[in-house]
C-alpha cells in the first residue's frame, strides 16, 4: 500500500513539473516499469487506476507502456463491438470535436446520441478528464465499448466520403494528431492537390513533427515546392525560429504565418512562445481563427502558464477568449495606449486558476470583479485614475501575497487594507500619500514594504511598529529632521534593510 501511496505521490508530482522541465529517457523507463507492474497487478488502490488512465491520455511521453495497453484495448474491443444502426454513444470528459458536428454525423449512421453515459453502449472518452469523470467510466466500462477521438475520426471517414478537392479537409487531416492521417493528408495533396497551397502547414510539420519520417517527407516537399527564401534558410531555420526578424521571413519566404501557428500550436500546445507570438504578429481575422483552434486546445491539453497580452493588440476584442482559457496561471496585459483601455471587460473571474495578474494599462477604475479570482497570490496594477480604493479590500484577496499599486494617485490608504491576512509585499509607490493609517499594522505577514516617491512631509509614526518588516523602501524628499527620525527608526526595526 505504501508502495501504491509513494506512486500516487509521483505521478501528481511529474503532473504538475511537467509544465516546466522534461524527463530523462533512463528517468521515464524507470517510471514506465513501475506503471507497468502495476498495470499487471491485481490489487490496486481504487484511486490510482484514474491517475493511470490520465497519465496515459494526457501524457503519453512518459506513460508509453500505459498508453499502448489502453490504445490496444480500445481498439480490440471496438472491433468486436463497433458504432452501428443500434448503438448509443456518450461523451465524457473535453472533446476537441464539436458534440453539434458529432450528433450531425451519428444521424448519417442512425447511432443515437445520449447525454447521460449509463444509457449508452458507447463511450467517446475526451482528451481532458476530471478524477470524477475517470472513476465514471472505470464504474460504467463493463459492458460498454470506449473509444477515442482518432477511432472516431476513422468511423467518421466511412460515414462521410473524404472530400479531398477541398484543401480545409486537408488541413483538417494535417492538424490531427495522429501521424497516419497527417501522412494521408500529404499524400492526398500531392495527387489531388498542389503542395504550393500547403507550404505552411508542410512548413509546420518540419519544424514541429516529432515523427522523423513525416519531417523527411515535409523537408522533401519544401525543397520542390517552396520558395527560394524558403530553401535558402531551410537548413538553419530550427535553430533561429524564434528570432525577432521570424515572422518578417515567413511572410517574405511565402508561409502564412496563420496558418503556421495555428498547425504549430495545435501539435505542441505546451511552447507558450506560439500562442504569445501568434497574439503578437497576426492579423485580426488570423488572431480569431487562431484563438478558437487554442481555446479547444485547453480543453484538453497541458495549459500554458502565462500569457503576456502585447501592447498593440484590442484587448477588449481579445478579452473573451482569454477569459476561457481555464488552467491559465499568469495574465499579463500590457496595454501602453492611455486611449486603448479604460475598464477592464468584464469575465475575468472566469479564470478561478489565476494566480498571478498583471495590469498596466492606465485604467479609470479599480476592477472589482478581481475580488472573484479565489487563489489570487500577486496583483500589479499600475496607473488606476483614482484618489482612493476604498473598501476594494474589504472582501476576496484571501490568497494575495504580493500588492503592487503603482503610480495610483492614492492619497491615503485604502480602507480594507487590513483584511489581505496573506500579504507579504505591499508596493504603494508614486502615490500621493501623506500618511499611513494604524489600519497597515494590522498586516501581520508583512515583510516588505515600498512607499517611495509619494508626498510625505513627516514619516509615519505607525511604521515603529511593524516589527516584522525586512526591507522597507522609502525614497522621499525628507526634511534633516525626518533623516534623524528614519536613524530612530533603523534601531527600532533591528534587522530591517531601509532604503531612502
Amino acid at each position: 500500500m505504501k508502495k501504491l501511496d509513494s506512486l500516487v505521490q509521483k505521478t501528481d508530482r511529474l503532473r504538475k513539473a511537467l509544465e516546466k522541465t522534461s524527463f530523462s529517457a533512463q528517468h521515464i523507463f524507470q517510471m514506465q516499469g513501475e506503471w507497468e507492474a502495476i498495470l499487471q497487478g491485481k490489487k490496486i488502490n481504487y484511486g490510482t487506476i484514474p491517475l493511470l488512465y490520465a497519465m496515459a491520455i494526457r501524457y503519453p511521453e512518459l506513460n508509453a507502456m500505459a498508453a499502448e495497453k489502453l490504445e490496444a484495448s480500445l481498439k480490440d474491443d471496438y472491433k468486436e463491438n463497433p458504432l452501428q444502426k443500434d448503438s448509443t454513444l456518450s461523451i465524457i470528459g473535453n472533446s476537441g470535436l464539436s458534440k453539434t458536428e458529432i450528433k450531425n454525423i451519428l444521424k448519417e449512421s442512425d447511432v443515437k446520441y445520449s447525454t447521460l453515459p449509463e444509457n449508452s453502449t458507447h463511450l467517446l472518452i475526451g482528451r481532458s478528464l476530471k478524477e470524477s469523470e475517470l472513476a465514471l467510466i472505470l464504474e460504467l466500462e463493463d459492458g460498454r465499448t470506449l473509444m477515442n477521438e482518432a477511432m472516431f475520426f476513422d468511423f467518421c471517414k466511412e460515414i462521410r466520403s473524404f472530400d479531398a478537392d477541398n484543401p480545409d479537409a486537408i488541413r483538417q487531416l494535417m492538424m490531427h494528431e495522429d501521424d497516419i492521417n497527417v501522412e494521408i493528408a500529404m499524400e492526398l495533396m500531392k495527387s489531388t492537390a498542389s503542395p504550393k497551397d500547403f507550404i505552411s502547414e508542410i512548413f509546420g510539420i518540419f519544424l514541429i513533427s516529432k515523427n522523423d519520417e513525416l519531417v523527411a517527407k515535409a523537408e522533401k516537399l519544401l525543397k520542390v515546392y517552396g520558395s527560394a527564401q524558403l530553401k535558402s534558410r531551410l537548413s538553419k531555420v530550427k535553430k533561429d525560429m524564434m528570432n525577432s526578424d521570424f515572422e518578417v521571413w515567413m511572410r517574405d519566404a511565402g508561409v502564412n504565418a496563420g496558418h503556421f501557428y495555428r498547425l504549430a500550436y495545435l501539435k505542441d500546445p505546451r511552447f507558450v512562445s506560439y500562442f504569445n507570438r501568434a497574439v503578437q504578429f497576426l492579423k485580426a481575422d488570423e488572431l480569431d481563427l487562431f484563438l478558437d483552434d487554442a481555446i479547444r486546445c485547453w480543453a484538453f491539453s497541458s495549459k500554458p502558464q502565462h500569457i503576456s497580452v502585447p501592447s498593440d493588440v484590442d484587448f477588449e476584442r481579445f478579452a473573451p477568449k482569454i477569459y476561457q482559457c481555464h488552467g491559465l496561471k499568469e495574465l499579463t496585459i500590457n496595454i501602453q495606449n492611455y486611449n486603448f483601455l479604460k475598464k477592464l471587460p468584464l469575465g475575468i473571474s472566469a479564470l478561478s486558476d489565476l494566480e498571478s495578474l498583471i495590469i498596466t494599462p492606465s485604467l479609470a477604475e479599480f476592477p472589482l470583479e478581481l475580488q472573484k479570482l479565489p487563489k489570487l497570490k500577486s496583483l500589479f496594477i499600475n496607473a488606476v485614475q483614482m484618489i482612493n480604493l476604498d473598501n476594494v479590500f474589504n472582501r476576496g484577496f484571501e490568497k494575495l501575497e504580493y500588492l503592487k499599486l503603482h503610480l495610483c494617485r492614492l492619497d491615503r490608504l485604502p480602507k480594507g487594507i487590513g483584511n489581505l491576512k496573506s500579504l507579504r509585499v505591499l508596493d504603494l509607490s508614486g502615490g500621493d500619500l501623506k500618511e499611513l493609517s494604524a489600519e497597515i499594522s494590522m498586516l501581520k505577514n508583512l515583510s516588505e514594504l515600498n512607499i517611495e516617491n509619494n508626498k510625505f512631509k513627516e514619516m509615519p509614526e505607525i511604521l515603529y511598529l511593524m516589527s516584522g518588516l525586512k526591507k522597507l523602501k522609502m525614497r522621499n524628499r525628507w526634511s534633516n529632521q525626518e533623516l534623524r527620525n528614519i536613524e530612530t527608526l533603523r534601531l527600532s526595526l533591528g534587522s530591517c534593510e531601509i532604503s531612502i
